[in-house]
């Protein structure tokens, strides 16, 4: 995604109940699968200079099997975590 083939990271936004069973169980380095709606912004920031952003708004987050047989996980572990969504009050 980079311009070597380095990583690439796109910011992702979810809803409340997702967003803090991710924090519960994620960690940096996990590797998942998001479905959602890609978001394109444009702007200018205070030097003038236009810029642009794409992220996602995620409907589902999944730890992923990699292709490799490797653990998606950044230790290398094979439980991955539930992260279903928890349903609070303001998700309902």
């Amino acid at each position: 995604m980079g311009p070597g083939g380095e990583p690439g990271f796109v910011d992702v936004s979810t809803s409340d109940g997702t967003a803090r069973a991710c924090a519960e169980t994620l960690t940096e380095g996990w590797v998942v699968a998001v479905e959602g709606r890609l978001e394109y912004r444009e702007w200018e920031n205070a030097a003038g200079i236009e810029r642009v952003s794409h992220s996602v708004r995620a409907d589902l987050v999944q730890p992923v099997q990699l292709s490799t047989g490797a653990s998606a996980a950044p230790d290398g572990r094979e439980d991955w975590p539930d992260i279903a969504p928890r349903r609070s009050r303001r998700d309902a």
